[in-house]
């Protein structure tokens, strides 16, 4: 119904239902997520999965064949001969499996079919992500399944190398696009549950602020983490504004005492604003913001690259003055939020002398300047603007 319906209050109440069940039941059954070996359902293939918007309608008959197959192994019900004679029916291993882990491995398989479904992508993402949260074993189960690379492969499409299957529906349309904030949310919330690498004295450095506790014994590919930090991944998901605040805390997360990805993902987000129109700056300029706060030795750092590169992309573009009054604008933002930036800025006024009387020549220019910072709570529950989901779920539930 999540997936399928096509009424959003629907799928949001669905949502809240099945979030309520799974965490008034998942005390009583988090053994059943430890088992891999237990055997995974299949999820229901629907019509929109045949035949869609932008889809083809070419069927696989192997694919039908093997379905087919499979609908009926289940279907005949096995029979135990006891002792005495009797009959008794056994109930497959997959209806042995508890209901929390069933509905889990329903949920992860339609991940396969998501794209056919692309309107619902915000109910849905927003429930694994809500899921991924209630406990450490659901995520480290996530984990395993390799849900983070599905996520992955849905988020980038055919510049994936995890995307296993031909895209054969295209996503969105004139009208709408389709909602990827909570898949990048739920993509950032799995890449937290397990220590990053780090290049600075791995053995003293602390826990990484953005770590979910407990830590999970898990070490990803290196090809998830190579396509997680790649250019396009970052930038992709900022200039979308997937989550800001999510996607600030990955990257204080990969940042934490990583001296080579500290310094490089600082150059992609500025290389963001010089790619960016001027009233495109701001996603990366808030990103930056939160990502200059983290506190490790390699603060100073970070805010020296962020200052020498964002005023020089300003003066490399003042032909274009909206732009350049707007980089600016941001930069005295940062300072403003960040004493480290301002007192970068003092240190080296001599080299910036040129930026006060240029902003007093075209004080006339209109500004793309918006204030507007989003808060980093590490790993809050519920972000601004989901309260009506809590709503749903506590009137439920009562």
């Amino acid at each position: 119904h999540c997936r399928c319906c096509s009424v959003k209050a629907a799928r949001h109440s669905f949502a809240a239902l099945v979030l309520g069940a799974v965490e008034t039941l998942l005390p009583f059954e988090k053994d059943a997520f430890e088992d891999l070996s237990l055997p995974p359902v299949r999820a229901p293939r629907s019509s929109d999965e045949e035949v869609g918007d932008d889809c083809s309608s070419d069927s696989d008959p192997q694919a039908d064949d093997e379905h087919e197959n499979d609908s009926r192994a289940h279907s005949s019900v096995p029979v135990v001969l006891t002792a005495s004679g009797c009959q008794v029916l056994s109930r497959p291993a997959r209806l042995r499996t508890p209901a929390t882990r069933r509905l889990v491995d329903t949920l992860i398989e339609l991940l396969r079919y998501a794209v056919f479904s692309w309107r619902s992508f915000g109910q849905y993402f927003l429930l694994l992500r809500e899921l991924a949260l209630c406990s450490p074993e659901l995520r480290l189960f996530m984990l395993r399944r390799e849900v983070h690379h599905s996520l992955l492969g849905l988020f980038l499409g055919s510049d994936s190398p995890f995307v296993e299957v031909p895209v054969r529906c295209k996503m969105g349309d004139k009208f709408s696009k389709p909602d990827l904030r909570f898949l990048v949310s739920t993509l950032s919330v799995l890449a937290c549950s397990y220590e990053a690498q780090r290049t600075l004295d791995p053995e003293s450095v602390p826990p990484s602020p953005m770590l979910l506790a407990p830590p999970l014994a898990y070490e990803p590919s290196a090809l998830f983490t190579r396509t997680l930090l790649s250019d396009a991944f970052i930038s992709d998901a900022v200039k979308q504004e997937c989550h800001l605040q999510h996607i600030g805390q990955l990257l204080m997360h990969v940042c934490w005492y990583n001296e080579v990805l500290s310094s490089r993902i600082v150059s992609t987000l500025c290389l963001g604003v010089a790619d960016a129109e001027y009233d495109g700056i701001r996603p990366f300029m808030q990103v930056l913001n939160i990502l200059l706060l983290l506190e490790d030795p390699l603060q100073s750092e970070r805010v020296e690259i962020t200052c020498r590169e964002l005023l020089g992309v300003a003066n490399k573009f003042k032909k274009y003055p909206r732009f350049t009054k707007t980089t600016l604008e941001y930069v005295h933002f940062l300072a403003r939020e960040n004493e480290l930036v301002q007192m970068y800025l003092d240190e080296n006024a001599q080299y910036y002398e040129w930026i006060e009387p240029w902003l007093q020549s075209h004080a006339q220019i209109p500004s793309g300047f918006r204030a507007d910072n989003p808060t980093v709570l590490p790993w809050a529950r519920y972000s601004e603007g989901e309260c009506a989901f809590i709503t749903e779920l506590s009137n439920l539930w009562k």
